[in-house]
């Protein structure tokens, strides 16, 4: 399945809100750093809400997901 910018803006409020899954914290990420303008618009959002930054991702995040496809 393609991740599109459609389903990227669904997820954000959820990103935003600091409520989403390391799973879906890591997608969105991803999509935000292939995608500059997406990127500045998400940016502006948090400021114009007045919304602490996310929250960074747990520091075993990047070697869980390697050991899933490492599998």
């Amino acid at each position: 399945m393609k991740v599109t910018r459609d389903v990227v803006r669904d997820l954000l409020p959820l990103y935003l809100a600091g409520e989403a899954s390391p799973a879906t914290r890591e997608l969105v990420e991803e999509y935000l750093a292939l995608d500059p303008e997406l990127a500045r618009e998400e940016r502006s959002s948090q400021e114009s809400l007045g919304l602490p930054a996310p929250p960074a991702p747990r520091p075993d995040v990047e070697l869980a997901s390697l050991a899933r496809t490492a599998i």
